[in-house]
């Protein structure tokens, strides 16, 4: 894509105004490695849906605080955002990287509460993150899921491509 220079910085400003501008719970560890972090928006009340969205970056690159832009459109609907961090390649291996987005989803489900957030989760992700989430749609805590690939949206009862 032509423009896609300006349109990763665009979607970098946009998501540190957010995370500046927000009352959120940012840089949250829920394991010890470094990149093992989650970034917590409550909703409007604590029952209120969670999207947990997985970033992209074939495994490779990017954070979670790239992505905060999310936040905004869900949140105006009363639901809560959470984005967790995971470890990259080469540094880790992809089955490793599968585990901390387990590892977040457990964390979540024994600490959201204390952060405000405790109702069903509904994962997705963009890019490498739609593959986690794939891996993850058997998440006892994921009620409901998506990944986005291309121009398709599939949902966890029936994956299309």
């Amino acid at each position: 894509m032509k423009n896609s220079a300006a349109l990763i910085a665009e979607r970098n400003e946009a998501s540190a105004a957010l995370r500046a501008s927000r009352n959120s719970f940012l840089d949250v560890p829920y394991d010890y490695r470094e990149r093992t972090k989650i970034d917590l928006c409550p909703g409007a009340e604590t029952t209120a849906p969670c999207l947990v969205f997985v970033h992209g970056g074939y495994w490779q690159r990017n954070s979670r605080d790239m992505f905060a832009m999310v936040v905004e459109g869900v949140a105006a609907h009363g639901w809560s955002v959470a984005i967790p961090g995971y470890s990259l390649a080469p540094e880790a291996s992809l089955t490793q990287i599968v585990m901390e987005i387990s590892q977040a989803l457990d964390w979540l489900g024994a600490n959201g509460a204390s952060y405000g957030i405790s109702g069903p989760v509904v994962l997705s992700g963009w890019s490498a993150g739609a593959h986690l989430v794939a891996m993850a749609l058997d998440h006892p805590r994921v009620t409901q899921g998506w990944r986005f690939r291309a121009c398709t949206i599939s949902r966890r009862s029936a994956i299309r491509d």
